[in-house]
């Protein structure tokens, strides 16, 4: 931004907080993104319950709210995430629609799977009720 009308630069605004995760199956050394070939997640494709709980937290919903945007049970989101169930396709289809319906973004490098989620920044003196609206 331009310096303000009293000659003092003007303070970059910040819009959007974005969170990048990546997991990686097995015990493969850390993905390097400087060479890597990351393509969308393609529709069908397995969304291991790690990768789903990224999306969840960085989305900043709760197990309980994604429950009820999902029609998913919050027993069934907390062992999928805990790596205690494999749920039927048909869940882990409506997990993945409900997460992607916020923004949520899924791709695949190689073996590893990771979010993207990119969500407007909320001031904290704004969050404080709750709506983001102070």
């Amino acid at each position: 931004m331009g310096p303000r009308a009293d000659g003092r630069a003007q303070a970059t605004r910040w819009n959007y907080t974005t969170g990048v995760i990546f997991y990686h199956e097995q015990s493969k050394p850390p993905l390097d993104l400087s060479s890597a070939n990351v393509e969308a997640l393609e529709p069908g494709a397995p969304l291991p319950g790690v990768v789903c709980q990224a999306a969840r937290e960085l989305l900043g919903l709760t197990q309980l709210e994604f429950s009820k945007l999902s029609d998913v049970s919050k027993k069934t989101i907390n062992d999928f995430e805990n790596q205690k169930v494999e749920p039927r396709s048909r869940v882990v289809r409506a997990l993945r629609e409900a997460l992607e319906n916020r923004g949520a973004r899924f791709y695949r490098s190689g073996e590893a799977i990771g979010v993207l989620v990119s969500r407007p920044h909320v001031k904290r003196d704004d969050a404080e009720d709750g709506t983001g609206r102070g």
